[in-house]
């Protein structure tokens, strides 16, 4: 990997984790979109929703965290 500045580093962070937040959404959404109503109930289903709702929680905050460095390095 080549030495990035830091700014380039922070600002690649910042866009790997954007597209993993979209991709996590639309994981949600493709879920969602093809549960019948026997899927929803099921607790694999509910059990695979939370996990997606962690996991997009968990790269929103590391979002949010790199919006602050960023900000703190302007």
């Amino acid at each position: 990997m080549s030495n990035l500045s830091d700014e380039d580093e922070r600002q690649a962070q910042h866009i790997a984790c954007s597209h993993l937040i979209r991709g996590c959404e639309s994981a949600v959404s493709e879920l969602l979109y093809g549960m019948s109503e026997a899927d929803e109930g099921s607790p694999a289903m509910k059990r695979a929703r939370e996990i997606l709702v962690r996991v997009i929680s968990s790269w929103r905050d590391t979002l949010k965290a790199l919006k602050t460095a960023e900000e703190a390095a302007s």
